[in-house]
């Protein structure tokens, strides 16, 4: 019988070592620790995940910090425990102790994925409508913002008077000469310059 461990983070800025830690205190050797770093909404590719699932047997253990780091996905964690349970390995949550050889135990796995999966789209429907609500007041929303207004006022009154070549406006304000151009079309002042 050989114990695993799995650990993932949802984004690039998150890190492993907090759940690798725990892993580790729990008993599992930190060779045995399979690491990926994808997406919590889209299972991705899961390198590391997959290289588990094919090395686990019959009578092995699979210890993870909390059910969403195998997948926030209901249907999908009730088939991850299903194969587990096929292939004879005992799944393990560190945040959740509890036994999923009982019928209780399936029953709580079964509600905490719902649950996860739940608060995952209502951060989406939440994140959705403050897009929108800050497009329909003329926000920005994604990309980089707009240079600021002293900069791009600071670059028109230098183009409209006229003297200062394009290049050495952009470099006494800052602004790039697309973002310069984009201003002037904006303004409607393209071609206007004394």
């Amino acid at each position: 019988m050989t114990r695993y461990g799995y650990a993932r983070v949802s984004t690039k800025d998150q890190r492993l070592d907090r759940q690798i830690e725990a892993l580790v205190n729990a008993g599992v050797a930190y060779g045995h620790i399979y690491k990926d770093k994808v997406t919590g909404a889209q299972d991705g590719d899961r390198t590391q995940q997959k290289r588990l699932f094919k090395k686990m047997r019959a009578g092995d253990e699979v210890v993870v910090e909390s059910w969403e780091r195998l997948t926030r996905s209901t249907r999908q964690l009730l088939n991850y425990d299903l194969m587990f349970r096929n292939l004879g390995v005992k799944l393990t949550s560190l945040k959740q102790p509890v036994d999923l050889d009982t019928a209780f135990g399936r029953f709580v796995l079964g509600t905490h994925a719902c649950t996860a999966e739940l608060e995952r789209d209502l951060i989406r429907q939440r994140q959705a409508e403050g897009i929108a609500v800050k497009r329909s007041h003329g926000g920005n929303v994604g990309g980089r913002p707009r240079t600021a207004g002293v900069k791009a006022d600071a670059a028109v009154k230098l183009y409209l008077g006229g003297e200062t070549p394009i290049p050495d406006i952009c470099a006494a304000t800052g602004v790039s000469k697309s973002t310069l151009y984009r201003i002037l079309r904006e303004r409607g002042l393209v071609g206007v310059r004394k």
